[in-house]
């Protein structure tokens, strides 16, 4: 009898099930439908629509329970996503905005948009989590679905089973899967709900059932319970009171400090970005470093376990982002609440900036009527559940946003709004700004801005306004002072309104330069402290950290710029240096490149110390644990770049996780040393092959002329001379040279000079005629010294007739396929004008059919050679012009015109001097280049670069 009850309830349970599920009430005060203050589901008699990403929405008039079955037939209509996301579409289970399951139509990021089905689980936060459940059954996740084709959802929850299946309307299975909790897990307890995300949609037919009504899950509030904090990371002669949490102090010597929960001093040495997935990628369908891990752990939880301990035996002491797994357990973390971006996100109405899928694209619409609700809305979601959580440090509010817009720091958001459309929040609130300045008078406005418009309306059919006088410069820089106060400001207010223990911390600006003054104050205003990522450089030679790759401002300057500004203490929250030796390609992202791992740990040594010696500084960040993939992380975002402390098989960078164990050996130490300086370097701007032959000229020691030298000078300054393997030569009223290379023709060299026709408009204007030539000779060397003029009009500006000189020489050594050239002399022959100097060029065109060489593809690479060249369309041969060491202040860049096809062979010397008629311009450093020529492709005359680079540096 007992057997027959159990087969009977076996049988009857699916039936109750499926014979009481009931229709949902499709009114919006049955759902919490609105939640999310920006985006509202629409409600018709006989479905529900999800035009927007409106993300989850429950079923309110239902209870929490542990037995719980959904239901709906759901329509894909079409992708909203802006590049990255993942657009999802389907039916949940859900217990709170952290803890849901569920089945949905997915679609992988553009451009691959691939599609899939799937039932996942996001359990407290962390999405995709599977460590609490085993699978039981699984099939069709690879099924193509298409839009606009209806399909009929299922998800239940029967005690400690969630199964899930997905059917076409004609009965066709399509996906099925099925998970049991593991022994010692708690199941979820939750109600039904609908989920769309970046993918827009219909749901009809909703029905579900539940079973007994379980009390509803704990808001967190100040009395829930986490672990107690716990770290031997910390600073034993700096404490405080204790409060609970992490805050920064101010020691009376001007020092900030962060104090731990235990009211000890601590100093941030961080890792950013520590997960078990790694970066995606995209071209491969996965993420590399995830597919290691499933093979190489038996666990997510075994993965955590040797990280923490690899992190913790190198020194770091914060996650600074990453798997859930890691948090609470000897290590503080960082959250985000994520504002701006997130909104950006959703669409023109929302964003100043559009998100296109990377970072440093979004800037969200600070205007829009709801855009407090909004904060309000995030932080809530965000913060709630940590309120009492002494292991967090602190929340960013968003990472890299768009304060430049598409321009200029001061105007770029201006800008980005005039460009809107007339009914966007933000364009109106910007005619309310303009009227107001222009004091509700219009007759001001189009003086102020040179236009001519009848009303204050009018502006809102503007998509620009001219920048050409400091009143309009002003202005739009107000009004970026504007949008920043009203950003952070109602960020602030949403975050301490729902969290009043924890720190503050800015969004994470993309370094420090695109940021106007503006800004800096109003985050200084409302921030505990501030972030900004920075990709700084570091000069091996100096022993010196820069802000930028091409300004001379040291690091510690252009950070204690800010510092002023604002007076709040500061994490770096992104910093790395690649290299080129670990395989990947490093064409993509930021950062300065080195060659090798050593200068690589070398280099993250420096930049470490120099962060930490600033006495504003709380610690940093460093970016990341895991290299990105060679093939990149996606088409929108192709990093491809070795920022790893780990390659993508888990192995670490020996040199580089040695040199951290050792610096993090002594945080006191680092904080209390002074700010690395840099160290007097020796004069390169005179190799050894420019010291042997050059200095000192025109004099030439006497003695016989070597026997390959051969020489040919005519009156008419036509010559023709020799070394035995090139021939140099110019015929009667030519403006250049010829070279050739054991009899083949290789190139035609001259000269040029970059000055200013006006003050809007600059000219390069080649030398048009040869007036002298002295060729002399000696045992080592041969001399060749052209002066030449530029007469008439020039080439680019045919208005332009500025007359002007330049004397340079050549030294030919016997039996090279090389010379060497310098500039001698720049002069203005104007008898009434002054010549506004800018730069001097050599000219080396090639004399076969040519091509430039590859674009230059890793960006900002430490002690790079100075070389550009051409190469012979067939691979036969080239022409090059090399700088002799890669600290002398030449520039190298030889490129085809897209327009005319023209050639630009540029070696250069930017020079700013300003010539009086009848004035010369003498360099005060030596300005000369190597001309190279031999037989083979790009990595032949790479070779033969090194070999004279190295040659000079002897």
């Amino acid at each position: 009898m007992k057997r027959k009850c159990l087969c009977l309830l076996s049988f009857v349970l699916p039936l109750l099930t499926f014979a009481q599920l009931q229709p949902l009430v499709l009114t919006p005060e049955r759902w919490e439908s609105r939640a999310n203050p920006l985006l509202n589901w629409e409600f018709a008699r006989d479905s529900i629509s999800n035009p927007h990403n409106c993300g989850l929405l429950p079923y309110t008039e239902a209870p929490i329970s542990d037995h719980c079955v959904i239901e709906a037939v759901v329509t894909p209509k079409g992708n909203l996503a802006t590049g990255k996301d993942w657009g999802v579409i389907g039916i949940a289970l859900y217990a709170s905005p952290n803890h849901f399951w569920h089945v949905a139509l997915s679609e992988s990021p553009q451009p691959a948009r691939k599609h899939h089905i799937e039932m996942h689980q996001n359990y407290q936060g962390h999405w995709t989590y599977a460590n609490n459940v085993h699978e039981l059954e699984a099939s069709g996740r690879d099924y193509d679905w298409q839009y606009d084709t209806p399909y009929r959802l299922r998800l239940e929850l029967a005690g400690d089973i969630v199964s899930a299946s997905v059917h076409t309307l004609d009965g066709q299975q399509c996906f099925l899967r099925k998970v049991r909790y593991r022994n010692g897990e708690k199941p979820i307890a939750a109600r039904p709900a609908l989920r769309g995300l970046s993918i827009s949609g219909q749901y009809r037919d909703i029905k579900a059932q539940w079973g007994k009504a379980l009390p509803e899950p704990v808001v967190a509030e100040a009395t829930q319970a986490f672990p107690p904090y716990a770290s031997d990371s910390f600073i034993a002669d700096i404490t405080q009171p204790a409060t609970g949490f992490f805050y920064p102090w101010q020691n009376s010597d001007g020092r900030w400090w962060l104090i731990d929960p235990l009211g000890r001093g601590f100093v941030i040495l961080g890792c950013g970005t520590v997960t078990y997935e790694g970066p995606e990628c995209e071209s491969r369908g996965c993420f590399p470093y995830a597919e290691h891990n499933k093979k190489a752990f038996a666990s997510r939880q075994e993965w955590s376990d040797q990280t923490l301990d690899r992190l913790k035996a190198w020194g770091f002491n914060t996650v600074g982002g990453g798997s859930r797994e890691l948090f609470m357990r000897g290590m503080p973390h960082t959250a985000y609440i994520s504002i701006g971006g997130n909104m950006a996100a959703l669409g023109d109405e929302f964003d100043i900036t559009p998100y296109e899928g990377r970072p440093c694209s979004a800037f969200p619409n600070v205007f829009h009527p709801r855009f407090q609700q909004w904060c309000d809305y995030r932080a809530e979601l965000a913060c709630r559940q940590n309120l009492n959580n002494p292991w967090l440090i602190g929340y960013y509010l968003d990472n890299e946003l768009a304060w430049w817009g598409r321009g200029k720091p001061h105007s770029g958001l201006f800008d980005a709004v005039m460009r809107k459309n007339a009914r966007h929040s933000a364009k109106m609130a910007l005619r309310d700004f303009l009227r107001q300045k222009s004091f509700d008078d219009i007759v001001v406005f189009n003086k102020q801005w040179q236009q001519n418009v009848k009303d204050f309306n009018d502006i809102l059919k503007l998509d620009a306004l001219p920048e050409n006088t400091p009143e309009q410069t002003q202005l739009k820089t107000d009004f970026l002072a504007i949008i920043a106060e009203r950003y952070f400001r109602c960020a602030r207010d949403a975050f301490r309104k729902v969290d009043k223990n924890h720190m503050l911390m800015g969004c994470r600006t993309a370094g420090i330069r695109s940021s106007h003054e503006v800004v800096w104050r109003a985050a200084g205003k409302y921030n505990d402290c501030l972030t900004w990522n920075m990709y700084g450089k570091v000069d091996l030679d100096e022993e010196a950290a820069y802000a930028g790759f091409h300004q001379p401002e040291l690091l510690s300057d252009a950070f204690q710029a800010v510092y002023d500004w604002t007076q709040k203490p500061v994490i770096i929250t992104e910093w790395s240096f690649p290299a080129l030796d670990s395989g990947l390609p490093c064409t993509h992202g930021a950062g300065q490149r080195f060659r090798t791992q050593t200068e690589r740990s070398m280099a993250s040594d420096l930049y470490a110390r120099t962060l930490l010696a600033m006495p504003f500084m709380l610690g940093y960040v460093y970016f990341m644990w895991v290299d990105e993939p060679a093939e990149g992380v996606r088409a929108t975002h192709p990093e491809n770049t070795n920022y790893g402390l780990v390659r993508a098989n888990n192995e670490p960078y020996e040199e580089l996780v040695a040199t951290f164990t050792a610096l993090h050996r002594d945080a006191r130490a680092l904080r209390l040393a002074p700010v690395p300086q840099p160290k007097p370097l020796p004069d390169v701007s005179r190799g050894t092959v420019y010291r042997r032959y050059a200095q000192g000229l025109p004099a030439m020691a006497g003695g016989a002329p070597h026997p390959q030298f051969r020489q040919q000078l005519s009156a008419d300054k036509s010559f023709s001379v020799s070394n035995g393997r090139l021939s140099i030569s110019r015929l009667a009223n030519q403006p250049f040279l010829d070279v050739a290379l054991d009899g083949q023709p290789m190139g035609r060299f001259g000269t040029m000079l970059h000055y200013l026709h006006d003050a809007s408009r600059q000219v390069w204007a080649d030398t048009t005629a040869i007036e002298d030539v002295t060729i002399s000779t000696n045992a080592d060397m041969m001399l060749i010294t052209v002066k030449t003029r530029k007469e008439g009009p020039a080439k680019e500006l045919a208005e332009d007739s500025r007359p002007f000189t330049m004397d340079y020489r050549i030294i030919l050594l016997p039996d090279c396929d090389w010379f060497l050239s310098e500039i001698i002399a720049a002069g203005n022959t104007d008898n009434a004008r002054p010549l506004d100097l800018r730069g001097m060029h050599f000219r080396l065109f090639p004399a076969f059919n040519a091509l430039a060489l590859p674009t230059q593809t890793v960006p900002n690479l430490w002690n790079r050679e100075r070389f550009s060249g051409w190469l012979e369309d067939q691979g036969q041969r080239y022409a090059a012009a090399a700088a002799g060491h890669y600290r002398q202040d030449v520039g190298s860049r030889f490129w085809i015109s897209k327009n005319d096809g023209a050639l630009h062979p540029d070696s250069f010397r930017k020079v700013t001097a300003t010539l009086a008629p009848g004035e010369n311009y003498q360099p005060e450093t030596p300005f000369y280049i190597f001309n190279l020529f031999g037989k083979g492709g790009h990595d032949a005359m790479r070779e033969h670069v090194l070999k004279i680079i190295a040659l000079d540096n002897n």
